[in-house]
């Protein structure tokens, strides 16, 4: 955008502003502390990640002919 350019030129060599870089902070000190490791199971990530629904079993419907509606926010059963 030119009107972002523009405001960034007004900042940047304005007068009131001046821009210098500070040399005694090092960003290596913002990282944690790797003193203390991490517990960390693969199988279980995994396991906990992939895995099907424990409550979804292959029960067999018990009304087959039960008709359910829905607009992805409510749905109506039997006309209620």
């Amino acid at each position: 955008d030119n009107c972002l350019l523009k405001y960034q030129a007004l900042l940047l060599e304005g007068p009131v502003m001046w821009l210098h870089t500070c040399a005694t902070l090092n960003p290596a000190t913002f990282l944690p502390d790797n003193e203390k490791k991490i517990e960390h199971n693969c199988q279980q990530v995994i396991a906990q990640t992939y895995a099907t629904r424990g409550d979804l079993l292959e029960v067999p419907l018990t009304d087959p002919d039960l008709n359910l509606y829905t607009d992805e926010s409510s749905f109506v059963e039997k006309g209620i």
